[in-house]
């Protein structure tokens, strides 16, 4: 189950990749650091790129919780549609020209990674580790 779904540095990939296919349309940085070190990216999509701080926004967030790695995945997606449907799918266009689409398809790379590599239903509360079936 755990190869259907996208790694943080599959992640990652895909940012850049696109960033680097739609420079006029997708801004990628990191807005800090995990406790482990990784890189919190965020995704800044919107026609005209570089003034979309200028325009009202919308934010998503994917992957808070480690185990719901669905989250990742849906930001994955949404980015990669409204990057190939700028110029044909009318809501993407009006959205795009009107606004701005802030995303980060994983806000808890540390726990995205542990619990893809060793315990997928790995959650830790209070400092205790608890585990779920």
């Amino acid at each position: 189950m755990k190869n259907q779904y996208k790694s943080y540095e599959d992640t990652v990939s895909f940012l850049k990749n696109m960033a680097a296919q739609y420079p006029h349309l997708l801004r990628v940085q990191s807005i800090g650091k995990s406790h482990e070190g990784r890189d919190i990216y965020l995704a800044t999509i919107s026609i005209d790129v570089e003034n979309a701080d200028l325009k009202p926004a919308l934010l998503y967030t994917g992957t808070i919780h480690a185990r719901e790695w669905i989250g990742n995945e849906l930001a994955i997606s949404f980015i990669d549609y409204l990057l190939k449907n700028h110029k044909t799918d009318p809501r993407v266009i009006s959205t795009l020209s009107k606004s701005t689409v802030y995303i980060v398809p994983t806000l808890n790379p540390d726990g995205f990674e542990y619990s893809q590599k060793h315990y997928s239903f790995w959650r830790k509360i209070n400092g205790k580790m608890m585990t779920e079936v």
